[in-house]
């Protein structure tokens, strides 16, 4: 196959993000976008038919021998060398459920190790000039007895999926100091939310209805990121990636993004004012860890994931800041808010 524009290629395109990335790079008429895909049907759904052709589909999975075997051979032959690489593959439940610990470290870590190594094998991670990894505000652990979360600070990860994110980072850390032509970017996000966001959809449901329950005196703060913004964030860099290769004086980064660190009253009284109906009941502290606790241990011997727990109660309880390092590095103004999100929900769309 002949590829005579530099190329992007993007694995985790059909994920909650991926889907918002993928439709707006793929109209990049100057580069030629490649993805990883386990599945292209679920990439036909995502993109409309005209938008099929403009890309190349490598059908592979990150975690088979004979696909990452396959997916090296069909880098080794590309004719263009990939300047931009984006992972967006990952997620998982903040469970204390340790059982599925292989599957979140593998969705999350052992991709991006095989990710890596198709790169190296295959002769294409030299000449990348950005390498873009999605990480996340867990991987900072969420009951670190800091407030403020910034990018320098010391990761105290848990659960599964947090330790999962933190092992991603270190060994692209690892990876940057032996391929030092390469700017490695690690975006760690706060919760994303959206219209596809069940779990955060749940939440403004309940608070809807009036029964969000809130700790007196512990109202702690969530902070969010819209998914269409994270996406416009990718497109950002990569509409400047060679202005940022050039600023970017050391080759591994980590930048924490935030839209806003909403307190939860305020999220409920943003809930009030958009849909005219909402608020919260007073619960004592003790109870809710009760509950917490009751509910963590029948999961537990259910072998299921649980919907909370008493590590995440104390997260719930937390006054959590995040220091966003990437609008300030960048000169980056956000577009979205929490109030644009709930007027559209409001509205229909």
């Amino acid at each position: 196959m002949y590829l005579s524009k530099p190329g992007i290629l993007i694995s985790g395109a059909t994920g909650f993000v991926g889907k918002y990335v993928i439709r707006k790079l793929v109209t990049l008429s100057s580069y030629d976008i490649i993805v990883i895909v386990r599945n292209p049907i679920k990439l036909e759904k995502v993109l409309r038919k005209e938008y099929l052709k403009n890309l190349k589909i490598i059908h592979g999975d990150l975690l088979k021998y004979e696909d990452i075997k396959f997916i090296e051979k069909q880098l080794r032959i590309l004719n263009s060398d990939i300047k931009i690489v984006i992972n967006l593959v990952g997620g998982g439940p903040l469970t204390i459920n340790y059982n599925i610990e292989n599957e979140i470290m593998d969705l999350n870590f052992t991709t991006l190790k095989n990710l890596v190594k198709i790169l190296i094998n295959s002769n294409k991670l030299n000449n990348v000039k950005i390498f873009i990894h999605l990480s996340s505000l867990a991987a900072a652990g969420a009951l670190n007895p800091e407030e403020r979360f910034h990018a320098s600070m010391i990761c105290h990860p848990v659960l599964p999926y947090e330790r999962a994110k933190y092992l991603g980072e270190v060994f692209l850390r690892k990876i940057a100091t032996y391929y030092k032509q390469t700017k490695f970017i690690v975006l760690r996000l706060p919760q994303i939310y959206g219209s596809e966001s069940k779990e955060f959809i749940s939440l403004i449901k309940i608070i809807e209805k009036g029964i969000f329950p809130l700790v007196p005196n512990k109202v702690g703060t969530l902070p969010l990121i819209y998914v269409d913004e994270v996406a416009d964030i990718i497109r950002y860099i990569v509409d400047h990636y060679e202005i940022i290769y050039n600023k970017m004086h050391e080759n591994f980064k980590i930048f924490m993004l935030c839209e806003g660190n909403y307190s939860y009253t305020n999220l409920v009284n943003m809930v009030r004012k958009t849909f005219g109906k909402g608020g919260y009941i007073s619960v004592p502290y003790e109870l809710m860890y009760l509950a917490a606790f009751f509910i963590e241990n029948v999961f537990k011997l259910l072998n299921k994931n649980e919907p909370f727990n008493t590590y995440r109660l104390k997260s719930f309880c937390k006054r959590r800041i995040v220091e966003d390092n990437f609008a300030e590095y960048f000169n980056y103004k956000y577009k979205y808010n929490l109030i644009n999100f709930l007027m559209d929900i409001r509205n229909g769309q």
